[in-house]
């Protein structure tokens, strides 16, 4: 009898993909530090060329990497996105919120894969060559 085989899914290296799960190091890295790297850019370079559209653009791209982020750790932590996002959008809550995504462990059973056709878009997620 053949054994169905799990495989978990993490997108470490895209911080644009919303695909997968990451772990509490891949959100410190894109969720908040690449997030605030790119605030601070637009702002200086904003200022240093008084030009606003680097501002706007970093505050899209910063957006988007930190939402992503924030996707992939709720489903690592196998909580509703959508709840999360909610919280999120208001003040001093989504600090506390970010501070849970942070700090809580991941659970094990999220984001397992047990279908062929699941297991061959794991796999075009994260890059993987097919065995």
């Amino acid at each position: 009898m053949e054994e169905k085989r799990t495989t978990a899914v993490r997108n470490f290296g895209n911080p644009f993909s919303f695909r997968g799960r990451s772990g509490r190091g891949d959100f410190l890295l894109y969720g908040i530090l690449a997030t605030y790297a790119l605030l601070a850019a637009g702002v200086y370079l904003t200022m240093q060329t008084e030009n606003p559209i680097f501002f706007y653009v970093s505050l899209l791209v910063g957006l988007v990497v930190g939402l992503a982020a924030t996707v992939r750790r709720t489903r690592d932590r196998e909580e509703s996105v959508f709840f999360v996002l909610l919280l999120s959008m208001f003040p001093y809550i989504n600090i506390i919120v970010m501070f849970y995504l942070l700090l809580a462990p991941g659970r094990e059973t999220a984001g397992l894969v047990t279908s062929e056709a699941d297991k061959e878009v794991s796999m075009e997620a994260s890059g993987d060559p097919q065995v």
